[in-house]
């Protein structure tokens, strides 16, 4: 029997964070930062370090330990997710320490629980700083309702949303390993410039001539070339048709409207605009990218019409798109292009950008022979995209359905709690 419980009543303790900045260091003890909590997930990609004087100071009022929750009070609010084994780490500003209480509360079962559409409602009416930056105090925080089952149901509910979330993280660390490959590999092969050779060797560690460009201002191999960008791509940008055309449900006559946004959450902002041959329309291999905003960056994997703040890149050599693809995500290339976007009074990318640029076009042979192996790379992330978007839609079906006693693991109960309480 489901029941509805207050979140003080899970927790043996609530800690708040110290309010304080510490003095940041380039190694050391792991800070638990609001941006590090992700989606359910403890992200240290953009770590944060501590010294250890710093660290026993911040732990005085409780020690983070695995099993353990945090959430975050603001910037955004409501980010939840559990402390994982062997992580030795304390609190930045805004999060707080939940220590759930075991015996009648599984963690996992609990962040799912917090993560629901029930709870995070709850969350986002909260603001009693009266400040633009919503902010969700200790007081407010413990008096959270939570569906609550018994810690049986709880444990079954955990596992199953557990293995779920497991698959589409593993999907993306190795979508991560793949884009790591094909970056590599284009290095090697275009700025190493050791791609194999007619006997299978590395080109220029084998010897391979080179010789000075010009243009490039570098040497590159024999029988390269070098052109301006522009020679070698067309530029084709999106439209935006008015508000009143966008629906959020698909209807026959309607096509796919993708935004920037849409490549970071591709259910949250689902748009429909009608079919018009003043559309522009990609595909999911396409190259497209940010105009401005993140100005630079590529976007690749959904299909539809695009909007104003994108536009596509089209190789004008056949079996140019994966080299281009690599060539435009290159630090050197992102870094310019986006600088540019900000030094624009307009603050936007356009062909003309890339008026300045130069890039080194290889022989036909080679260009085919990585177009392969990139695909195969390329297909395989979007086979996993496309998985985890799949996983992410029946995680979130499943959730609220489980957590309000409709399903159950094993079959269907009918209970049910009122949402009004």
């Amino acid at each position: 029997m489901i029941s509805i419980v207050e979140l003080e009543n899970l927790c043996n303790e609530i800690i708040d964070c110290p309010h304080s900045t510490p003095l940041w260091r380039d190694k050391g003890f792991f800070v638990v930062r609001n941006y590090n909590i992700k989606k359910g997930e403890l992200d240290f990609s953009d770590a944060s370090f501590v010294d250890e004087e710093t660290y026993i100071s911040r732990i005085k009022r409780g020690i983070p330990e695995e099993g353990d929750l945090v959430i975050s009070r603001e910037a955004p609010m409501g980010e939840v997710c559990i402390i994982p084994k062997n992580l030795k780490c304390c609190l930045g500003q805004r999060i707080v320490l939940l220590k759930v209480n075991r015996k009648i509360c599984n963690p996992q079962f609990l962040v799912f629980a917090m993560l629901s559409d029930f709870v995070q409602k709850q969350i986002s009416i909260v603001n009693k700083t009266g400040s633009i930056v919503s902010n969700l105090n200790i007081s407010d925080l413990k008096k959270l309702l939570i569906p609550f089952l018994e810690k049986k149901k709880q444990d079954n509910i955990a596992t199953v949303l557990s293995n779920i979330s497991k698959k589409i993280k593993l999907n993306n660390q190795i979508n991560s390993i793949l884009e790591r490959f094909a970056k590599s590999l284009y290095n090697y092969w275009f700025v190493q410039f050791d791609f194999p050779n007619a006997r299978g060797k590395p080109y220029r560690a084998s010897g391979g001539k080179m010789v000075y460009n010009d243009v490039l201002k570098r040497e590159i191999p024999v029988g390269w070339e070098a052109k301006n960008l522009s020679d070698v791509i067309d530029c084709q940008t999106g439209v935006q048709p008015p508000k009143k055309e966008h629906i959020s449900d698909y209807r026959k006559g309607y096509v796919r409207f993708i935004q920037n946004r849409d490549y970071d959450n591709q259910k949250k902002h689902l748009t429909f605009i009608p079919i018009s041959t003043q559309n522009s329309i990609c595909d999911r291999y396409d190259i497209m990218m940010d105009k401005y905003g993140d100005a630079g960056r590529i976007r690749y994997g959904i299909s539809g019409a695009y909007n104003v703040a994108l536009m596509k890149i089209i190789p004008k050599y056949e079996k140019m798109q994966e080299y281009l693809r690599n060539y435009f995500t290159s630090e050197n290339i992102y870094n310019y292009l986006n600088g540019a976007c900000k030094a624009s009074t307009r603050a936007s990318l356009n062909s003309t950008t890339f008026g300045s640029l130069k890039i080194v076009v290889p022989p036909n042979n080679l260009l085919k022979l990585f177009e392969k192996q990139a695909k195969i790379v390329l297909d395989n992330i979007i086979i996993n995209r496309e998985q985890n978007k799949q996983f992410t839609e029946l995680r979130d079906f499943l959730l609220p359905l489980l957590m309000n006693g409709q399903v159950r693991v094993g079959g269907v109960h009918k209970e049910e709690y009122n949402e009004d309480c």
